[in-house]
């Protein structure tokens, strides 16, 4: 895959990303001028939700759902872009799969549409498509994270498209094949996942190889700028997954933005001596 291919990729990427901001947009505003979306009132219909929320806890849960969804969404664009403006002419392999992984977090947003699915009281089939599309760009993000981890261990450059391809694939299927309960919403607001245990053996599998993977690079180089990229991904593996765990996620996210500063500058110096 030319740097081209790939410049051109994650333009595309970015551009679904904003356009699923646009459109939640503006269906926000549509909503709203006609006095259809309001807070209290999506409040009121979880109360209605058996065994989901506990009724002191939804306005909160409610409130941070959305603030985390809204500063994610703005740290990853942003991100995005200035990694892709500073390293667009580089052939960083880690790099276009951690960019990946970035754009991933601002389309995990999806998840805010349930909102308007709520208000609309359209069909849980409805619900349960923003539940599997919000997996699949977790599964996306995760693996292209591995991928990342991947390249200095010895991967050649010729597999781009091919390790990409697996990752599209593997993502779909296992987003569109797990089982949902779609009688029961977790608390950020999704359908519940009906064998919850294997998903999470997947993705944590997953992190520990890719850790494992930056941890064989940081022995076998002995360069610093790969052992400063250990710490970072231990840092932003952690931090994404505490987003899911912190009703507050301050924490997570100075752990994120603190190993992607890192990981980003570590690489991009290791790349201008080579």
């Amino acid at each position: 895959m030319t740097l081209s291919l790939r410049n051109t990729l994650i333009k595309v990427i970015l551009t679904v990303s904003i356009t699923f901001f646009l459109f939640y947009f503006i269906t926000i505003l549509f909503l709203t001028r006609d006095n259809s979306f309001s807070l209290i009132q999506i409040e009121t219909i979880l109360r209605g939700m058996p065994d989901s929320f506990k009724s002191s806890s939804i306005g909160y849960t409610l409130f941070w759902t959305i603030i985390t969804a809204s500063v994610l969404f703005g740290f990853s664009l942003i991100t995005s872009l200035l990694l892709f403006h500073y390293f667009k002419k580089k052939i960083s392999p880690e790099i276009f799969f951690f960019v990946l992984f970035i754009i991933s977090l601002s389309l995990q947003s999806v998840r805010l549409f349930q909102f308007q699915l709520l208000i609309l009281h359209v069909s849980p089939f409805f619900g349960v498509i923003v539940t599997r599309v919000f997996y699949f760009f977790r599964f996306f993000g995760v693996f292209c994270f591995f991928a990342s981890s991947l390249f200095p261990i010895g991967i050649k450059f010729q597999k781009f498209g091919t390790i990409l391809l697996s990752i599209f694939l593997l993502s779909f299927t296992i987003s569109a094949l797990m089982p949902i309960d779609l009688t029961d919403m977790n608390r950020y607001f999704l359908y519940n996942i009906s064998d919850r245990t294997s998903l999470l053996i997947i993705i944590l599998s997953v992190r520990v190889l890719t850790i494992i993977n930056f941890i064989r690079v940081a022995i076998t180089t002995k360069s610093r700028n790969y052992i400063l990229v250990l710490i970072a991904s231990i840092l932003i593996i952690s931090g994404d997954e505490l987003l899911l765990i912190f009703p507050i996620p301050l924490v997570a996210f100075s752990m994120i933005f603190s190993g992607t500063v890192l990981y980003s500058r570590s690489i991009y110096n290791f790349y201008l001596w080579i």
